[in-house]
């Protein structure tokens, strides 16, 4: 499973949660540009710094990361 598949499984774009988790999800969805089938952290992580991220998004990243190691 790629990253982009576990963030839209585990956090359903279609479901209102009020989380940074689903946040984060949410604006992969939207982002056209954004890496989907990219299956390494450092491609993502890059995306993101070069998309200017927020601290707090690369933080949640840092952790639906961790989560996502843990469920393959």
């Amino acid at each position: 499973m790629i990253f982009y598949d576990f963030m839209m499984e585990a956090f359903p774009v279609d479901v209102l949660q009020d989380n940074p988790y689903s946040d984060l999800a949410y604006d992969m969805y939207l982002d056209k540009n954004f890496p989907h089938e990219a299956t390494r952290k450092h491609e993502i992580k890059n995306y993101l710094l070069r998309a200017n991220a927020c601290p707090d998004c690369l933080e949640c990243f840092e952790e639906c990361w961790k989560m996502y190691k843990e469920r393959i």
